[in-house]
């Protein structure tokens, strides 16, 4: 907040910081926007505002948690699935690794084609091969 301070009376910025502070409660976040008024380079005023936003940030905290934890299942799936991102035509958007190794394809050469025909192509040329 110091370092914001300083900025604000040598460059003449607004300053926007968040901090937190003690209360009976815990702590809550609080978020502080202004500027400091000088003349002849000595500061005269402080102007701003200071604003309780510690829903705003336990809301913003929680939602990180959230994708971090979302982000273990889908790397577990691209460690451990073979996976195709297909549109309502059942054509291929997206591969991952494992797709590409199990097709004997590169991803770009995947894109765009018919999941369906590149299914059939790999059965049929498997001895004994059906889909049924």
């Amino acid at each position: 907040m110091i370092e914001a301070l300083r900025r604000s009376q040598v460059d003449g910025e607004l300053f926007k910081q968040q901090f937190r502070v003690a209360s009976s409660g815990g702590y809550r976040w609080m978020e502080s926007i202004g500027g400091i008024e000088c003349v002849n380079g000595k500061p005269i005023r402080l102007l701003g505002f200071t604003n309780d936003v510690t829903e705003r940030k336990n809301i913003g905290l929680e939602k990180d948690r959230l994708y971090l934890e979302l982000d273990q299942p889908i790397a577990a799936l691209d460690k451990y699935a073979i996976t195709a991102a297909l549109d309502l035509e059942g054509v291929i958007q997206a591969t991952n690794g494992l797709f590409c190794e199990f097709c004997g394809l590169e991803e770009a050469e995947l894109i765009g084609q018919k999941f369906a025909s590149l299914l059939m192509e790999d059965l049929t040329e498997r001895p004994g091969g059906d889909i049924r």
